[in-house]
């Protein structure tokens, strides 16, 4: 069960960001896909639309019409294998406090 809500909450999290994303300015070139889906993940599990605006705007998820580009597809198709493969990393953004902390500790500048 812990397995689904896992995939459940990266797939929200992956939709909302794609959705949330106006434009890009700044993005995160240098970040790892891991790190990407951890931010992701942990920007999801916040809750908080404005948090989850602004890892994608920073992760340069979005056409400057606001709709997901390619970079988001892409990266939205691999999220339920990472979901698979990272209970342990769920476990540690289990509440909307310790992932809004690791969202503001990871957000690149």
């Amino acid at each position: 069960m812990r397995f689904k809500s896992t995939i459940l909450a990266l797939l929200i999290g992956l939709s909302l960001v794609s959705l949330a994303c106006s434009k890009s300015d700044g993005t995160a070139t240098n970040m790892s896909e891991e790190d990407k889906y951890r931010l992701v993940f942990a920007a999801a599990k916040t809750g908080d639309p404005v948090i989850m605006d602004n890892v994608g705007k920073k992760l340069g998820f979005a056409n400057p019409d606001g709709t997901p580009n390619e970079a988001a597809k892409k990266f939205m198709a691999g999220g339920p294998a990472w979901g698979e493969k990272n209970e342990a990393f769920a476990k540690e953004v289990d509440t909307p406090e310790k992932a809004k902390a690791y969202v503001n500790s990871h957000m690149p500048q």
